[in-house]
């Protein structure tokens, strides 16, 4: 998430229509700080309706109320959700500022420093070396770990995990109030719920909230959501017509007639995303008439960028959510079109993307798209016959790096045509699905690996634990 300030066409954008929900989250988590209550909050809305812009604000509201907050953030892999850990892990990995493409001496350390906080046991040290594993962190060549010598003992293996886990989580909470921030839940995996089940039950007395973001689909995926918990769930309705209105004419001013407005704010339904990319059609005064729905309006704007940068968006979108700098590079090549520093400064302009304050890898500028919409249509622009070489390199670039999730690599290498290696991820994915006791991914992932091995893959599957 962009710490920077929300903009719609160059300018600020006011937050219209989301202050009561935003002033009851921020209640939410202040009586769980100040009471000493963990508890979940959970913000639920179809795509479009303006989850990740309260997220933002929600978390500078809270930064500045409390400068000492703790943040842990995590989201799901849109290539490879349900991956086994990958929303906890991600969200770990923020919290410690453990960074892929680090010494694996340097990732460690952070690692140990944490659990030190933890007053480290022999039991402990054990667990946090396989969490280390599961984090994506090379094992250490000391001979009194053992790591291996409990992969078959996968109920062992989930304990420790957990316990690891929770650990953290309570030595980092012991100092200061701690906000675990997950970001498209709907996409996430089992282990990560039930570990963090766990954690709002046994960190009990201490200052935590799980805030999390996610697609009104989540309850089919995991239909009692820490319902033991003390949980509360905000859904984000459409927008009234007077906040669009009113939302409308902040972006437009004087570029648009009483109509207009009329008119786009009847369009949009009360979907801001929809509506800002109309205020957008109308800024440009376009003859073409207004986008029937929200991803026609994403497909327009990626259609309407000059080539050079049209290249980016594509290549970008291979990734997924995220980008990053030297990996476009990786993905373009000699077909860049221009200097990657200007062109993204244009993409960033044009409120296509935007840069964010930390990277999964260290070293590298990291990048992310304004909306899933937008990503997915620069995708879908993206020629097929061109995809496989674009995943391929971009899996070539993640592994340099230290991709620490095998089942990103998995996608990328399968979506490349390059079975043998998807397969080895593929199995990889699967084995440490098992170490987490999540046996419905792990026979996923092995099916998958066995269709790539075997000639049999579906060029459209997806890992579905549900």
């Amino acid at each position: 998430m962009s710490k920077a300030a929300w903009t719609l066409l160059g300018k600020p954008s006011p937050l219209v229509g989301r202050e009561r929900e935003l002033r009851q989250t921020l209640e939410l988590v202040e009586a769980s700080f100040e009471e000493l209550e963990p508890s979940a909050i959970l913000i639920t809305a179809h795509p479009g309706m303006g989850k990740t812009r309260l997220l933002g604000e929600l978390v500078r509201a809270l930064r500045q109320r409390y400068p000492e907050l703790a943040i842990a953030p995590g989201a799901a892999h849109s290539l490879a959700p349900g991956s086994a850990l990958g929303m906890l892990g991600s969200a770990l990995r923020g919290l410690f500022r453990i960074q892929a493409g680090e010494p694996a001496a340097t990732q460690r350390d952070r690692l140990a420093r944490a659990a030190a906080r933890t007053g480290e046991s022999g039991e402990k040290r054990r667990a946090t070396e396989i969490l280390a594993e599961v984090l994506g962190i090379a094992a250490p060549e000391e001979p009194g770990v053992r790591v291996g010598s409990v992969r078959q003992s996968p109920g062992i293996v989930a304990e420790r995990l957990r316990a690891a886990c929770i650990d953290l989580l309570r030595g980092m909470a012991t100092s200061r109030p701690l906000l675990v921030l997950l970001e498209d839940l709907d996409g996430g995996d089992g282990p990560s719920v039930k570990i963090l089940d766990t954690a709002l039950r046994e960190l009990d007395g201490l200052p935590v909230v799980v805030l999390a973001s996610a697609r009104p689909e989540l309850s089919e995926r995991f239909p009692s959501l820490w319902s033991e918990r003390n949980m509360q769930e905000i859904r984000l309705n459409p927008l009234s017509r007077r906040a669009s209105v009113e939302l409308g004419r902040a972006a437009l001013g004087s570029l648009a007639t009483e109509e207009q407005l009329i008119a786009i704010t009847d369009r949009a339904g009360g979907n801001p995303f929809f509506l800002e990319e109309l205020a957008r059609v109308v800024a440009q005064g376009s003859d073409a008439g207004l986008p029937e729905t929200a991803f026609d309006a994403a497909r327009v704007r990626v259609g309407a960028l000059p080539p050079e940068l049209a290249r980016i968006a594509i290549a970008a979108s291979v990734f997924g959510d995220a980008f990053w700098k030297s990996g476009l590079v990786a993905v373009l090549g000699d077909n860049a079109g221009g200097s990657i520093e200007h062109l993204l400064a244009d993409i960033a302009a044009r409120e296509l993307a935007a840069r964010r304050p930390s990277s999964r890898f260290a070293g590298e500028e990291e990048w992310v798209f304004r909306h899933a919409m937008l990503r997915d249509a620069s995708y879908e622009a993206f020629p097929a016959p061109e995809r496989a070489e674009a995943h391929g390199r971009a899996a070539r670039w993640l592994l340099r790096l230290g991709e620490p999730d095998p089942g990103v690599l998995a996608e990328h290498f399968e979506r490349a045509g390059e079975d043998a290696r998807a397969a080895d991820f593929h199995q990889r994915a699967g084995e440490l699905a098992l170490r987490a006791a999540d046996h419905a991914t792990a026979i996923a992932r092995a099916d998958r690996g066995l269709a790539c091995a075997f000639g049999r893959r579906d060029p459209g599957a997806t890992v579905d634990p549900s």
